[in-house]
């Protein structure tokens, strides 16, 4: 399983506490290969674009494109240089 440490300091890890790992789906590619399934089973979806990991303790996404996979890979690759976004102001909070 994989591990991070935040940059807040908090230890992440998709083994411990999974629900910190969301898989995201651009609209085109769930258009064009979901929509086309006629039951959806978890086992026929196909890998996500982009996996994104939540800090618990900062809310800092974590996002990991997925990369392109060589004729060996059978699992798909995601990189490991992910894209860092930091909240600069929460909505849903009042001032």
């Amino acid at each position: 399983m994989a591990h991070l440490r935040c940059q807040c300091g908090k230890s992440l890890s998709n083994s411990g506490s999974p629900e910190i790992q969301i898989y995201a789906y651009p609209s085109t590619q769930w258009e064009n290969e979901i929509d086309t399934l006629d039951l959806v089973h978890p086992l026929d979806l196909p890998d996500p674009e982009l996996v994104i990991w939540r800090c618990p303790k900062c809310r800092r996404l974590y996002v990991f494109p997925r990369l392109e996979a060589g004729k060996t890979d059978k699992l798909p690759r995601y990189s490991d240089h992910p894209i860092i976004y930091k909240i600069e102001k929460d909505f849903t909070k009042e001032d």
